[in-house]
């Protein structure tokens, strides 16, 4: 490998749920129902990654083993938190590249209250 985005971002966060704030005022139960999942979901991989492999190597149909998941858990570069890391960063880089109009404000205007 040449690069990758630890490279040239630090810590980056590679998923991210959105919503609106109207939604999630509209929807705080489903809102509130994401939150404890990600939590959920979060403290599994990182107390049980032999389990989580297991169930992402399930969902995959087998398709990639629960050995493979095991290494791509392990990697000591992957952290699992709720905390986004890296965001504003690679908005700077998306809009010198065109992809954005403007860079991403501070994180805290990104967030959802609660």
């Amino acid at each position: 490998m040449l690069v990758n985005s630890r490279d040239l971002f630090g810590p980056l966060t590679f998923s991210i749920c959105f919503a609106t704030e109207a939604y999630a005022k509209k929807s705080p139960a489903a809102v509130q129902a994401l939150r404890e999942a990600i939590a959920k979901g979060i403290t599994l991989l990182n107390s049980q990654p032999t389990e989580a492999a297991a169930i992402l190597a399930a969902d995959t149909g087998g398709r990639v083993s629960a050995e493979e998941f095991g290494k791509l858990l392990a990697d000591p570069d992957m952290q699992f938190t709720s905390q986004p890391e890296g965001v504003s960063k690679l908005s700077i880089f998306m809009r010198s590249t065109g992809f954005l109009r403007e860079p991403a404000g501070a994180m805290s205007s990104m967030m959802l209250k609660g």
